[in-house]
């Protein structure tokens, strides 16, 4: 298999969308509350984390479409 290889037009363009995706609002669904894609991936780094840490039994993923 070949890699994916953008051009720098490519690479902007997909930049662009990914940051817009990034900003795009959602349920959290452990909390119920709002947040951003960017905003629920720290939420689920802080969820590993205490995790990790044992301050809580088991990582609790979430699956946003």
């Amino acid at each position: 298999e070949q890699p994916i290889r953008l051009g720098s037009e490519g690479l902007k363009k997909f930049l662009r969308a990914f940051s817009a995706r990034m900003e795009t609002s959602l349920r959290y669904p452990l909390t119920g509350t709002q947040a951003t894609y960017r905003r629920c991936l720290l939420l689920q780094a802080e969820e590993m984390r205490r995790t990790l840490a044992e301050e809580q039994p088991s990582y609790r993923a979430i699956l946003a479409r």
